[in-house]
């Protein structure tokens, strides 16, 4: 190996607990990269959102770097900024007391490799360049805008839409004019990479998807006839996907199986998920270990009409052999032949026929489980994954 790096990742938030695929992406890497010798250290935003004392991930890096932030939506917020230049979404990661923490971060520390973990954090790569001559390198994990355009073609509520609509526009616009800050882009899915080729970006550019963790892998006692979903509840195609699911495809897999269960989890459950609520269905909320939640059960389901990137939950439950229905959406970014590792399903009446064959027929669910878990390991090993990172940080030497 060459000479260990010294790195800096910059995130929107403490990427713990390893509950959430973003979290799990940032988290790994840098745990990986460690294992190969490279020095780590970590600047975020505590947000009061997703607020963890620090020092619950503090083993997993050389330095922290943080300030507290209030990022709640503002109604006061969302109007002034449907006049403003800036999407409402990133503005409010903008803070004064972050860019004393980078500036004091970067007087005491020399890195090689900034990264700045998602597109809104671009924010602050103007001041970064003032203070360093390290690499900047954009890990995005989605094409941020595209997420709002789906989820406004979803929407049904007139000013809604136009609202959504109007933010997408500002998103994609901050978007494409970072994009060009950056020395490196390293996007999650080919796709992406796609995308940034064709807003005319010049810099080193390359997809490298998230892994998964083999270690996470357990023999469960799985419940009878039961199909799983995962995913948290504060982002909203999640929420989208799974009123749609409920709504048109869940009774028509009760019409066929009436002992067919669905269990749901994921954090920022309230009572207003409530509605939710009803025959065979059962509201999990926040769960501890996703992992264990996910191999308790039959069938994963990824029901999204929105979104993207990819779905880090989809390559672990491969990994972890789980028969898989799947939206396309669902399972976009993914490597994987339709029917053979992943059954592709976007209508009601074809979710339903998917679910209702993987519950029935044990070993045409097995051989599937069989390809996905393959296809994880050949695919998606997080080992392989870090040294194309490693790469690709060497080649901007």
């Amino acid at each position: 190996m060459s000479s260990p790096l010294r790195i800096l990742q910059i995130t929107n938030r403490i990427p713990f607990p390893l509950n959430d695929g973003g979290n799990i992406a940032t988290w790994y890497v840098a745990h990986y990269l460690q294992q190969c010798g490279h020095i780590v250290d970590l600047a975020f935003l505590n947000t009061n959102k997703h607020f963890e004392n620090p020092q619950s991930i503090a083993s997993g890096y050389r330095n922290l770097f943080y300030t507290n932030i209030n990022t709640d939506l503002k109604i006061k917020g969302l109007i002034k900024s449907f006049f403003s230049e800036t999407a409402y979404n990133i503005e409010r990661f903008k803070s004064k007391e972050f860019e004393t923490v980078l500036t004091n971060a970067l007087q005491e520390q020399q890195y090689d490799i900034i990264q700045i973990e998602g597109a809104y954090m671009a924010l602050y790569v103007p001041l970064l360049k003032k203070l360093t001559t390290a690499n900047i390198v954009l890990r995005s994990h989605n094409i941020e805008h595209r997420i709002w355009e789906r989820v406004a073609v979803n929407t049904s509520n007139i000013l809604k839409k136009v609202f959504i609509q109007h933010l997408a526009k500002k998103i994609k616009a901050f978007e494409d004019t970072t994009l060009h800050l950056f020395d490196a882009i390293i996007a999650i899915t080919e796709d992406d990479a796609a995308y940034y080729k064709t807003r005319s970006y010049t810099g080193k550019l390359t997809a490298i998807q998230a892994g998964f963790e083999d270690s996470l892998i357990a023999d469960p006692v799985k419940k009878p006839h039961s199909v799983c979903f995962i995913g948290s509840m504060q982002w909203m195609p999640n929420i989208e996907g799974m009123d749609w699911f409920l709504k048109e495809v869940w009774p028509l897999v009760l019409h066929e199986m009436p002992q067919a269960e669905l269990y749901i989890a994921g954090k920022g459950m309230d009572a207003s998920f409530d509605k939710w609520k009803g025959p065979g269905v059962f509201l999990e909320g926040f769960v501890p270990n996703a992992s264990d939640f996910i191999q308790n059960h039959n069938v994963f389901v990824v029901p999204l009409l929105s979104g993207g990137g990819m779905r880090l939950k989809v390559v672990e439950a491969m990994g972890m052999a789980m028969p898989i229905v799947s939206t396309a959406i669902g399972a976009e970014g993914i490597q994987y032949v339709p029917d053979h590792d992943i059954l592709i399903c976007d209508t009601p009446t074809e979710l339903k026929n998917g679910i209702v064959l993987l519950l029935r027929d044990k070993a045409f669910a097995t051989q599937i489980a069989t390809h996905a878990r393959e296809r994880a390991v050949a695919e998606y090993s997080w080992k392989m994954l870090i040294a194309r990172f490693e790469k690709m940080y060497n080649e901007l030497e």
